[in-house]
């Protein structure tokens, strides 16, 4: 659905280190050099590697960002 954007060597090593990250009790962790920031939040739509179709990636952010929200406690 979103053809994300990747080398060939990245698609071909994603699989087998997602697995082991996943067997090893590691798969709750984030890859080197991400911080877990929500990609479709904080990244433009001209800089995003994800999908070509502005719509859809419109439509995820408005998702995401309304869940994100209803998952935030305002102390104010």
């Amino acid at each position: 659905m979103w053809g994300i954007k990747m080398s060939a060597v990245q698609r071909i090593a994603a699989w087998p280190l997602s697995w082991a990250a996943k067997a090893l009790g590691q798969g709750h962790r984030y890859v080197p050099g991400e911080r877990g920031n929500i990609y479709v939040l904080e990244t433009a739509f001209e800089d995003n590697n994800l999908t070509h179709n502005a719509d859809m990636y419109d439509c995820a952010g408005n998702a995401i960002a309304a869940e994100h929200s209803s998952h935030t406690i305002n102390l104010d």
